[in-house]
């Protein structure tokens, strides 16, 4: 009888796909800017510089919303890098989003990571209402109430830090002189957008003569 053996050797091969690992964004990253820093590396053998690095970002219904050309990925023995520190964002609205980076092999075989990611570039509410002190005619009251969907990182009464808030909604309850005629309140939310509101009392009581 006649007989053969062949042996099919892999080594050095990855069937299984590179191992992809997402270094930024980082998970539920929060962002006000029109870029989004990218940093991806990639590990294993049979790695493909040339078109390999697939990008694509999906809105919070999973509709694809940006899906660009595949970018070339520099690889170094079984290491892979691509960085892209102005991948643009700009276009997209408020919300939360998914980064989808799939890399491809020699073998066209391919993995895929995720980040999430969330923009806003809305400003904190300042609202305010301001009426006489029931209880002394040279004063008067501000109601204040600060929010916004991130929570707030600071705020600034008259220049003045404000400490004392947790997360949400802030309210502060401010006395003033009549003489004091104006208020400046300054906020920042966790995305580092700001807005300043300054509530006018000139004139005296706030309520009339």
């Amino acid at each position: 009888s006649n007989s053969d053996s062949k042996t099919f050797d892999a080594s050095g091969g990855n069937p299984s796909g590179p191992t992809v690992t997402i270094n930024s964004p980082t998970s539920s990253l929060l962002t006000n800017s029109g870029d989004l820093n990218i940093d991806v590396t990639a590990s294993g053998n049979n790695l493909k510089s040339t078109s390999s690095v697939k990008l694509q970002v999906l809105d919070s219904t999973g509709a694809i919303v940006k899906d660009p050309a595949p970018f070339n990925l520099s690889v170094s023995g079984t290491t892979g890098t691509f960085k892209k520190a102005d991948f643009d964002i700009s276009a997209l609205t408020d919300g939360t989003y998914t980064l989808k980076v799939t890399i491809k092999n020699k073998l066209n075989i391919s993995n895929t990571k995720e980040s999430t990611f969330k923009i806003d570039r809305s400003k904190p509410s300042i609202t305010g209402t301001i009426v006489p002190s029931l209880t002394d005619e040279d004063k008067f009251t501000i109601d204040i109430t600060i929010s916004d969907p991130s929570g707030i990182a600071s705020i600034k009464l008259a220049g003045v830090p404000y400490t004392d808030f947790t997360a949400g909604d802030v309210s502060v309850h401010i006395v003033k002189d009549i003489s004091e005629t104006s208020i400046v309140v300054d906020a920042t939310d966790s995305a580092s957008n700001s807005d300043s509101k300054t509530f006018d009392a000139s004139g005296g009581n706030p309520s009339g003569p």
